[in-house]
């Protein structure tokens, strides 16, 4: 088999830029964060520097009552940095004492969840997996979260989730169209937000114990596709694999799933029309069309089965012999017919505008929120723009670093909160002017 090759990046920064200490281990150049090589993970090694006050010389004889009370006073020391130690903060060593030293556990971020607080200021929830170097403190491995204010730059609090010690850990985070953050970890417990606690509360079963398909008990549970709308996929200890829809309390097989999912006649009581937007997807058949960027009106199943539909891609309509006459249309690719994805119209939002590497990062009534390159090469300056949903004007455009570039962003009190693919994050104001950056460390 070929060895794939890949470019050794600081998990912290993303810098390539390192000195190697040893083999496997390298110091950032950039941020200074130790990390190494755990079969082809990235682990960062917390580092701090400690600078000690400075010490004056002994004498160069002392007596030994003055020894004495030096062993003592050692020893107290010794004691006191073992006891901090079990709190997670660092820990000197008699050694390490006079130059840096390492804390007493490895942290490798899982997820960084970008959220609103209950007055609308702007939240991050990292959920990171620990691992404690000493062998008395390993009970301690296993996943946390920890919520941050990224205005302030400050740590909020931290909580350790329930369950066995752990190396690493599976995530998944979905936000409900009840407006509610929800967690799954290691496939095993679905904890929803509680924005004002700061803390994760166990919710799934709550839920699965009102379901009576459910009564033997949930050995796995998975977020489906977000197209899909707000269900979970369940795995029951006796062996049925389900589909449950919590907003709506139903529950589904896969054949009655594939019947409920789409179609106008299919839709639950207080469907409502909503908007949504996309853009194309290329298609080598309709060659020099470029990539537009859709309105789509649809009826909304609320908390039940759906489809949205995305990945939509241009076709050409034959209007008779000359292709040139052809009429472009633009349909999801696993799409039949608008009744499919309960389409009701849509529209190009910006006719004549060409994006180049577009992504739709989030939309609303009031803001469409997208990244662009400014033209069509790789390295081309990223910009963050805010469009009007309704004509597709532009309100504002925000160029974006290296260090400041989004795959996330969500709306929050005064402006926006968005998070990077590093421990990074920016919040910006209305007018879309970067007005923090953070950088968990």
């Amino acid at each position: 088999m070929a060895t794939e090759i890949k470019a050794i990046k600081c998990p912290q920064c993303g810098s390539p830029h390192k000195t190697e200490l040893k083999p496997g281990s390298y110091r950032c150049n950039s941020c200074q964060t130790d990390y190494f090589l755990d079969e082809n993970r990235l682990i960062i090694q917390h580092n701090h520097t400690y600078q000690p006050p400075a010490v004056p010389a002994p004498a160069a004889r002392l007596s030994p009552v003055a020894r004495g009370v030096l062993f003592v006073v050692a020893a107290a020391l010794a004691f006191l940095a073992m006891r901090i130690g079990r709190s997670g903060t660092t820990v000197p060593s008699a050694t390490d004492l006079p130059g840096a030293y390492l804390n007493t556990y490895y942290g490798r971020i899982e997820k960084t969840v970008p959220l609103a607080g209950t007055d609308g200021q702007p939240l991050l929830l990292v959920l990171a997996t620990r691992s404690y170097r000493n062998e008395s403190d390993k009970a301690e491995n296993g996943p946390y979260i920890t919520f941050y204010d990224p205005l302030k730059h400050k740590e909020l609090s931290t909580q350790r989730l329930d369950g066995p010690p752990a190396s690493s850990t599976e995530v998944e985070a979905r936000t409900f169209s009840d407006g509610r953050q929800y967690i799954i970890v290691n496939k095993t417990t679905l904890y929803v937000v509680d924005k004002a606690a700061l803390r994760l509360v166990v919710t799934g079963k709550e839920w699965f114990e009102r379901q009576p398909a459910l009564r033997a008990g949930v050995a796995s549970v998975q977020f489906m596709s977000s197209n899909d709308g707000d269900g979970l996929v369940l795995l029951t200890n006796d062996g049925k694999s389900l589909f449950y829809y919590p907003l709506v309390n139903r529950i589904y097989t896969e054949t009655e799933l594939d019947d409920a999912d789409s179609g106008f006649d299919k839709l639950l009581p207080g469907a409502t029309l909503k908007t949504s937007f996309t853009f194309t997807d290329p298609n080598p058949s309709c060659k020099g069309t470029p990539v537009k960027l859709l309105q789509i009106k649809f009826k909304d199943n609320g908390g039940g089965p759906k489809h949205l539909c995305e990945n939509v891609m241009c076709s050409q309509v034959p209007t008779g012999n000359n292709p040139d006459t052809n009429v472009i249309e633009y349909r999801n690719e696993d799409m039949s017919s608008a009744d499919y994805y309960r389409v009701t119209s849509y529209r190009d939002l910006t006719p004549g505008r060409l994006y180049f590497k577009p992504t739709l990062l989030y939309s609303d009534a009031q803001n469409v929120l997208i990244t662009t390159r400014a033209t069509p090469a790789p390295e081309a300056p990223l910009n963050l723009q805010c469009l009007d949903p309704a004509t597709g004007q532009v309100r504002w455009t925000t160029p974006l670093d290296k260090q400041a570039e989004v795959h996330q962003l969500v709306p929050c009190k005064d402006g926006f909160l968005g998070i990077g693919y590093g421990p990074t994050s920016i919040v910006l104001n209305t007018a879309g002017k970067i007005i923090s950056r953070f950088k968990i460390e």
